[in-house]
């Protein structure tokens, strides 16, 4: 059965306004008033961050961006649910969106061996072409999955070997781009453990 690890996973999230979403006074007052810890990090030219546990928010103002990471969590709506009443206590408003959108990163077990998973996706005729021009025995060591039609959703997956464990476990990434605040909202209500499953596991099944 396959297997989606939480732990070890880590999403961003992030919005870019048309303009200013909201003050840095207003942000600082909102958040340390919902118990996040204001931080800095001396690594990253001092930028200010606020974290509760395995969540951190932090901004750009310049560029009119705010960013949730979550660590250790590929099941997103309770925290994504958290993320909107909080934007909602900063009076962000959806028309202000320029884009938004969220990096998804994860590892998959008990799917077999992840080099003949990927192998699913080679045309047989073409390992063959290869195999013969190149004197090598070919082989997919990472694929790209893409909407053809970026132009109100732009969606990417990438799957490939995991680095630290190549013999028996997937690194899975998903990136999702829209410029509408209701498609992203109901992008993350499908998006979970248990979908990454299910496409995980539709695609074991392909002969």
């Amino acid at each position: 059965m396959v297997k989606v690890s939480e732990i070890g996973a880590l999403c961003d999230i992030m919005i870019q306004g048309k303009y200013p979403l909201f003050t840095e006074t207003h942000f600082d007052q909102i958040l340390t008033k919902d118990n996040y810890e204001r931080q800095m990090d001396t690594k990253n030219n001092n930028q200010i961050y606020y974290r509760k546990d395995d969540i951190i928010i932090f901004t750009n103002f310049p560029q009119n961006t705010i960013t949730l990471r979550l660590f250790n969590t590929i099941s997103l709506q309770t925290k994504y649910s958290e993320f909107s009443t909080l934007l909602a206590k900063l009076s962000f408003k959806p028309e202000h969106i320029l884009i938004m959108g969220g990096n998804f990163k994860t590892f998959v077990t008990d799917t077999g061996n992840p080099q003949l998973f990927l192998n699913k996706f080679f045309n047989e005729k073409a390992q063959t072409v290869l195999s013969k021009q190149l004197q090598i025995k070919p082989s997919i060591l990472s694929i790209v999955v893409a909407n053809s039609d970026a132009t109100d959703v732009d969606l990417q997956i990438r799957v490939e070997p995991l680095n630290s464990s190549p013999l028996d476990s997937l690194y899975v990434e998903f990136i999702f781009r829209t410029t509408k605040y209701d498609v992203f909202s109901q992008f993350i209500s499908n998006f979970g453990a248990d979908f990454i499953k299910e496409l995980i596991g539709n695609i074991s099944e392909v002969q």
